[in-house]
């Protein structure tokens, strides 16, 4: 049978480490209390075997439906500033101000409103800005199509389905990356939130959605 000596010197050593270990495992409640809200987008779960899908940057556009703009305050309460719907909110940046919250949305990302041989949504994305206090949405693109018309012969006032003599993307416009907007905000739109505005077209052929019944962002109590 083997057995171990130990000295005073590293007993008292190995105990101050553990008190150490327990003090930086344990801090107190109120050590690292957030005194601000934060803002996140959350996204529906279909239980612990199902994958979620998220925009990452091999699939920009690929998102499930219902991924909401939340603000969470200290306390754990949290509130819905935009709800996505059949659509989807992604990538929130807060100005520098913290007035303003700058997001993405797809307007209908459900399985049927892809364009399934590209990937990509027929009714694209658009940026909005939110302000935190007023809760007033603020449309900042407009799906707005810009072809390079030495490349094909395109309608720039339908990108989708143009008919049999032009060119066409076969998706929407899809305007992408809030943080870039959020450094010249000069510009800003009065379109409904959240509607789309006509550029970009479903196919004739797929299934359609009236724009009344398109869902618009919560309003959120102060």
């Amino acid at each position: 049978m083997m057995t171990h000596t130990w000295d005073l010197p590293r007993l008292v050593t190995l105990a101050a480490v553990a008190g150490l270990v327990a003090a930086t495992a344990a801090p107190p409640r109120d050590a690292h209390a957030v005194a601000y809200d934060i803002v996140y987008v959350r996204q529906p779960r279909f239980g612990d075997t199902t994958n979620t899908t998220w925009p990452e940057v091999a699939h920009p556009a690929s998102i499930d439906p219902g991924a909401d703009l939340m603000l969470l305050h200290p306390d754990g309460t949290e509130e819905v500033l935009a709800a996505g719907g059949v659509g989807a909110v992604t990538d929130p940046f807060v100005s520098f101000d913290g007035r303003w919250v700058y997001y993405s949305f797809f307007y209908d990302v459900r399985p049927d409103a892809y364009n399934s041989q590209r990937g990509l949504p027929y009714l694209g994305a658009d940026i909005f800005r939110i302000n935190v206090a007023t809760r007033q949405i603020q449309q900042l693109t407009f799906s707005e199509f810009t072809p390079n018309t030495g490349a094909g012969r395109f309608d720039e006032s339908n990108p989708v389905d143009p008919g049999a003599s032009f060119d066409s993307l076969g998706y929407g416009i899809l305007n992408l990356g809030p943080a870039a907007t959020a450094a010249a905000t000069g510009v800003c739109g009065t379109a409904s939130p959240h509607q789309p505005t006509g550029r970009s077209q479903r196919p004739r052929s797929a299934a359609t959605t009236t724009r009344s019944s398109r869902h618009s962002p919560a309003r959120a109590g102060h």
